[in-house]
């Protein structure tokens, strides 16, 4: 009941523009899973939604859920 958290201070990653040390300095992501996303998008294009990732074998299937929050699909 002490513990407020303040979403708004939370700086989102936009997945279809970052690059792969961006993505790396998150501390869900490894050196691996983040070059696994730009190489990844480079091959199949933009990402059109977050649950994109989850098409991504490098990537465990528990992990989406914690990183959602702190990714982004910004408008072109």
């Amino acid at each position: 009941p002490f513990l407020q958290v303040n979403t708004t201070n939370i700086q989102q990653i936009d997945i279809n523009t970052a690059d792969a040390e961006t993505l790396q300095s998150h501390p869900y992501l490894s050196y691996k899973q983040a070059n696994a996303i730009v190489n990844y998008r480079a091959k199949h294009g933009r990402f059109s939604s977050i649950d994109d990732l989850s098409k991504m074998y490098a990537l465990p299937k528990d992990l989406l859920p914690k990183l959602k929050p702190y990714l982004v699909i910004k408008a072109e």
